[in-house]
């Protein structure tokens, strides 16, 4: 077990496993089917516990951090940090566009049929969604407004449904209104929340 943790937390460790699975897979590619059978197994398991784990851990970070000097003005600075960081990643991923020119090589006929494509979705409300895989038009079913996924009416199904937003905003509520109880009437539920976290860590 101390050697597992300590390959988990060596980025060249990580980095060679990383080279090995490529090289495995381009000379030995029969592998990939029951190799890919144990890394969905693995991977499910790691978010089984990473988003119980996310949501515990921003239980305590939001006690520990309205529990510091100035709260609202650290507050105020994370949602600034956060919104700035956003922001730069939006930019940088309209540059990246700009500079590789995606679409750039699709012929003119092509061209006309996504504008036409365009053109007729915009009066709608629905997004326009173009298929580009025949066997995957099934799958692109719509998921209606963003809204009831981010603010779900149950906690527990958006948990279930892996629901990113609703889940942390769900847990962003919980904590604030966890971080506002009183310390010497939350021992009981700390300590439980303590054990679900290490738990879910280990």
């Amino acid at each position: 077990m101390g050697l597992l943790k300590r390959l988990s937390s060596s980025s060249l460790a990580l980095l060679l496993c990383l080279v090995v699975g490529g090289l495995v897979g381009w000379f030995a590619p029969a592998t990939g089917e029951p190799l890919f059978v144990l890394g969905n197994v693995y991977l499910t398991l790691i978010n089984m516990a990473a988003l119980p784990l996310l949501v515990v851990a921003t239980f305590f970070g939001l006690r520990q951090t309205l529990a510091l000097p100035q709260p609202g003005r650290r507050t105020m600075f994370i949602v600034g940090l956060s919104a700035a960081l956003v922001l730069a990643c939006a930019v940088a991923g309209a540059l990246l566009g700009i500079a590789s020119g995606p679409g750039k090589n699709i012929n003119q006929a092509d061209l006309q049929y996504l504008g036409t494509l365009i053109q007729k979705s915009g009066g709608e409300a629905a997004d326009a969604r173009v298929t580009l895989r025949p066997s995957a038009q099934t799958a692109t079913a719509t998921q209606g407004s963003s809204f009831p996924n981010l603010v779900p009416d149950n906690f527990f199904h958006a948990l279930v449904a892996g629901q990113p937003l609703g889940i942390l905003v769900c847990a962003i509520l919980f904590g604030l209104a966890f971080a506002s109880l009183l310390h010497n009437g939350t021992g009981p539920l700390v300590g439980i929340f303590e054990a679900i976290y290490r738990s879910l860590e280990t």
